[in-house]
């Protein structure tokens, strides 16, 4: 039996050895790149590192030199402050303990300011209640120029019982004159309660007018069953409560805002308004009047009170 060999077997035996070198040649290729590329990353970052430590070393050296010269100026100032002079020393003192005394002076000048207001009105009162004269508690000054304090004082009247019969109000220019008849505290005391009261309770806010935010004001209805239109505005101000507080106790009264004023009237005719003190239940509880003169006068009382909240 003869056998048959063929010739092509060495070299698919070649070519399959080739082929598997080929494959090694290429993985061990890929695998040498990714060690290069992980080998370069890791001497970046060592580089980076060590730049990044020396940046800090020479930062916190700079600091140090910094702390160095700064211990060092705070060493010279001391030492030539504890060279100079005694006497310099010494007006330091004193004019550290003047400023202590002024300050205890102007805190002790306001409590006494305040102690004379309340006994000068309470002499105010008990003189007005001693000789018994006022038919004529307003007379013919006005005192608009003056504001509500010394207004206040010549005001004879104090808090008034319901029968007392009251007064004739006169006003400087001739206006027209009227009686009044006097409020009780408990009357005055109120009416203050319920506008508290309106003005305190919150309204939704309908809009925005001029700078003013306006409120929804419901209507009011009187007890003759008539409706009153009204509306509540807030502005913001930049002013500290003291200083809104000393600008308003100090004005004067012809100063005061007018809480309204008839129809075709002008600021031109403000000069002619005249606002009095009529009854004063306390240093800063008040009724006033105001007459805006014109073709028909109009006047209105307004009730004011200072107090904290």
């Amino acid at each position: 039996m003869d056998s048959v060999v063929s010739a092509d077997a060495p070299h698919s035996r070649d070519e399959k050895t080739w082929v598997q070198l080929h494959h090694w040649a290429d993985s061990t290729t890929k695998e040498w790149s990714k060690q290069i590329k992980a080998a370069m990353t890791r001497k970046q970052r060592c580089e980076y590192m060590s730049r990044l430590r020396g940046l800090k070393k020479n930062k916190l050296l700079q600091l140090r030199d910094e702390q160095q010269q700064l211990e060092a100026e705070v060493k010279k100032c001391l030492a030539t402050m504890n060279c100079e002079d005694s006497s310099s020393s010494e007006l330091c003192y004193a004019v550290h303990c003047l400023a202590l005394e002024w300050d205890s002076l102007r805190t002790e000048n306001v409590e006494l300011m305040k102690e004379i207001h309340r006994q000068e009105r309470f002499q105010s009162l008990v003189q007005a209640q001693t000789i018994g004269v006022f038919a004529d508690a307003t007379k013919d000054s006005d005192t608009s120029f003056a504001n509500v304090y010394p207004a206040s004082k010549s005001s004879l009247w104090g808090p008034t019982p319901h029968d007392d019969d009251g007064w004739r109000v006169k006003f400087p220019n001739g206006e027209p004159s009227f009686h009044f008849h006097p409020f009780s505290e408990a009357e005055f005391n109120n009416v203050m309660q319920n506008c508290d009261n309106q003005f305190y309770s919150k309204s939704s806010v309908a809009g925005h007018l001029f700078g003013w935010t306006v409120y929804h004001a419901p209507l009011m209805r009187r007890l003759d069953n008539s409706l009153v239109g009204r509306v509540q505005l807030s502005a913001r101000i930049c002013c500290s409560f003291d200083d809104a507080d000393a600008a308003v106790s100090s004005s004067k009264l012809h100063l005061w805002p007018l809480a309204f004023t008839p129809p075709n009237w002008s600021y031109s005719q403000r000069s002619g308004v005249s606002i009095q003190v009529l009854q004063s239940f306390a240093v800063d509880a008040h009724v006033l009047v105001c007459n805006i003169p014109g073709p028909v006068n109009t006047r209105y009382f307004q009730f004011a009170r200072r107090q904290l909240q």
